[in-house]
């Protein structure tokens, strides 16, 4: 009998999407360092240079992350100078968050995810760019309409 593994007839999809994930954001993390940023405050700070004032249910929507996590975060980066949270001027319950003149500075860097882009697909031509991210919305598309049998 043989030691041989036999491969799977397709490879995991959530294997190889979890290590491309993992590749792309290693390069971006590392290329974002340089700025003294981590890939999660710079998602936030892009929130931000699009819309000044968010309040932080609105900034953990669009960062995919939990309000909790989202705080963590805020508190690393207003002890970094890079945001302030105020509370709203007409509901005292919502707190707001604002961009500071430091993060200002930085907001050349809302175009870096299409750098990151170029160089990391740059062996793909025009259509299959395309492609593939047409392709990468269908399967979150369909991935969250799915029902979770938990039984």
């Amino acid at each position: 009998m043989s030691n041989e593994i036999i491969p799977d007839p397709l490879p995991s999809l959530g294997r190889l999407l979890y290590i491309a994930n993992r590749a792309v954001a290693d390069q971006a993390e590392a290329r974002i360092a340089s700025h003294d940023l981590t890939l999660t405050q710079w998602i936030t700070l892009t929130a931000l240079w699009r819309q000044d004032g968010m309040t932080n249910n609105g900034l953990a929507e669009y960062s995919e992350v939990t309000p909790a996590a989202l705080s963590k975060t805020l508190g690393r980066m207003e002890k970094k100078g890079l945001v302030k949270r105020e509370m709203d001027s007409t509901d005292r319950r919502v707190q707001r968050v604002f961009l500071t003149p430091k993060s200002k500075k930085l907001e050349p860097l809302i175009s870096f995810y299409s750098e990151t882009n170029e160089l990391i697909l740059a062996e793909f031509g025009t259509q299959e760019k395309e492609l593939l991210f047409n392709m990468l919305n269908r399967i979150i598309d369909r991935a969250g309409s799915l029902e979770i049998d938990t039984a």
